[in-house]
């Protein structure tokens, strides 16, 4: 239990930093976040917590597959709070980007089949 805690701890850490660091400086915010942090801690806990290599393996994979459809994400959320604010671009982008998951989820299913 005390390693459910500790990488809850961990992580909320993570996001409270790089959250922070947004508000002071946007771009070293936007740097942080691009980077695969996340990515690389999930990959570390897995390895602590003994998961195969080849779930690993499929992890990054996975992950990477994703990155593509939640790039417009970057692309319309500035366009569509510029215009509507804040709170109805972050509803539209969320809208967004599940459908483009589903979609890409779908072709990719289809492609690999």
């Amino acid at each position: 239990m005390s390693y459910y805690i500790f990488k809850i701890i961990t992580t909320g850490i993570l996001v409270l930093v790089i959250s922070e660091v947004a508000k002071v400086n946007s771009k070293i915010g936007g740097l942080i976040t691009a980077l695969p942090i996340t990515t690389l801690l999930v990959v570390i806990w897995l390895y602590i917590e003994g998961v195969s290599d080849i779930k690993i393996i499929s992890y990054i994979k996975n992950t990477l597959y994703f990155i593509i459809p939640t790039l417009p994400l970057f692309l319309i959320f500035p366009i569509i709070t510029e215009k509507m604010g804040s709170l109805i671009g972050l509803i539209l982008s969320i809208l967004l980007l599940t459908i483009l998951i589903y979609a890409y989820d779908f072709f990719l299913k289809k492609l690999i089949s």
